[in-house]
């Protein structure tokens, strides 16, 4: 097995919003949380990805939800995880200008 890879993403989310949009960014139809934490699990590998809540964002009177995401690979390879990410942040992207 591949060594243990994490990614850490600072978001920019409520926990509702991401664990509803979690399932799409991944690909997979449904997804069990044990608390703040889901792991995906299959012979040769496993991800777990856990969600923690930090102090909101504050720009001047503007509160925006604010999350670390800790996404930790066991057994991917460099292009599997490269593959997991870019959807991930496909689908969790938010739009500004």
């Amino acid at each position: 097995m591949d060594a243990a890879v994490t990614v850490v993403r600072r978001m920019s989310i409520s926990r509702s919003e991401f664990f509803r949009t979690l399932p799409d960014a991944l690909g997979i139809d449904a997804l069990v949380a044990a608390g703040d934490t889901v792991t995906l699990d299959t012979p040769t590998s496993r991800l777990e990805i856990r969600f923690h809540e930090v102090e909101p964002l504050r720009i001047a009177s503007l509160t925006l939800p604010s999350a670390d995401v800790v996404l930790r690979f066991e057994g991917y390879r460099d292009t599997q995880i490269a593959a997991v990410l870019d959807r991930f942040d496909l689908y969790f992207r938010r739009g500004g200008g």
